[in-house]
C-alpha cells in the first residue's frame, strides 16, 4: 500500500513540474569564440518551415558565433516526417549562415564520413553538406554497399 502512495505522488507532482518548465520563456544561446558545448542538437528549417537536417555533435569548440570544430558530429536528413539518412564524421567544421531568415548548415571536412540510408551505406574521405542545396559531397575514396536490386528499382542502367 505504501509503494501505491508513493507512485500516486509522483504522478500528481508530474504534470505541476511540466507547466512550470513551458512558463519559462525561451533564451537564445550566446555563442562566443573558445566556448565548448557538449550535447549539441541542432534542428535545421527549410524556407517552408520543414525539418530538413538535425545536427548532433558530442562537442563543439566555438571558432566564432557561426563556425564551429565538432566531434563525432551526426546529421540526420529528412524528407517531411520521415528520416531519410545519416552522416557521421568523427571531426569536421560547421558553418549556420542565415539567408532570408532562414538558418543554413554547411559541414564539412577532410576525415572520414560514414552515410547510412535505407538503401546504402557509403564511407569516404573528405565531405561537404549543406542543407541549402539538400545534399552532401563525399569528396574522396568513396565505397559503397548497397542492398540488392537497388540499381534495378532505381531505373538506373549500368
Amino acid at each position: 500500500m505504501i509503494f501505491a502512495m508513493k507512485r500516486a505522488v509522483i504522478f500528481l507532482l508530474l504534470p505541476f513540474s511540466v507547466w512550470a518548465q513551458e512558463s519559462v520563456a525561451p533564451v537564445e544561446p550566446v555563442m562566443e569564440k573558445g566556448m565548448t558545448v557538449k550535447g549539441l542538437r541542432s534542428p535545421f528549417y527549410n524556407a517552408k518551415g520543414e525539418r530538413v537536417a538535425e545536427l548532433i555533435g558530442g562537442r563543439a569548440r566555438m571558432q566564432s558565433p557561426e563556425v564551429a570544430d565538432v566531434e563525432h558530429l551526426r546529421i540526420d536528413l529528412f524528407e517531411g516526417a520521415h528520416q531519410t539518412a545519416q552522416l557521421y564524421a568523427p571531426r569536421c567544421q560547421t558553418k549556420v549562415d542565415t539567408v532570408d531568415g532562414v538558418k543554413h548548415l554547411v559541414a564539412e571536412s577532410d576525415g572520414w564520413v560514414l552515410i547510412v540510408t535505407d538503401a546504402f551505406r557509403m564511407t569516404g574521405r573528405g565531405f561537404r553538406f549543406d542543407t541549402r542545396d539538400e545534399r552532401f559531397e563525399v569528396l574522396g575514396e568513396v565505397k559503397i554497399l548497397a542492398r540488392p536490386g537497388l540499381w534495378k528499382d532505381a531505373g538506373g542502367q549500368f
